[in-house]
């Protein structure tokens, strides 16, 4: 149901981005944060946040193109605090990233749900519903990798780690 191997499930995230270039910015900082939101949010927002352990699975979302693009791996737990002066606006809830991939190799919304089997239980957030992941299977990340990526994906499964740490493959 959630993908071609339940016994190896595991998790993956969808981050949306307004822009391509904001993409590339994210991917030449080896940083991600989400868009800040009214405070009465905030606080659910950031717990859910730190429920998402180090190397988790990700990807983006390009919200503007419709497309999905660059697989990465989650390198350190989001910060509770605001991110200005990388891209255009504030931005909230910063952690490091590593990419697999850039934004040369894309799929859109809905080719993804045309070959894509795990597509229909993706969550895709919104502005304030992010930090939610999806259930996939280790054959739906090689499936997303083959289709986005370009590095070769040697992390670890995804671990909890205390607040402050930073990994590295």
């Amino acid at each position: 149901m959630f993908g071609s191997n339940l016994m190896e499930a595991s998790k993956l995230f969808v981050f949306p981005a307004e822009s391509l270039e904001q993409i590339q910015i994210g991917i030449q900082e080896h940083t991600w944060a989400v868009p800040t939101s009214s405070d009465s949010s905030a606080e659910a927002r950031f717990l859910r946040s730190q429920e998402m352990p180090i190397f988790s699975r990700a990807v983006i979302f390009c919200t503007s193109e419709k497309i999905f693009t660059v697989p990465f791996r989650v390198r350190s737990i989001p910060q509770n605090r605001f991110q200005s002066g990388l891209w255009s606006g504030t931005y909230r809830f910063p952690f490091a990233i590593y990419p697999l991939g850039d934004t040369s190799k894309f799929i859109d919304s809905e080719t993804a749900g045309d070959n894509w089997a795990f597509y229909r239980n993706l969550h895709i957030p919104t502005a304030l519903d992010d930090f939610i992941p999806s259930p996939i299977s280790s054959e739906d990340w090689k499936v997303i990798l083959k289709d986005l990526g370009s590095v070769t994906d040697n992390f670890p499964e995804p671990r909890i780690a205390e607040p402050s740490a930073t990994a590295t493959p």
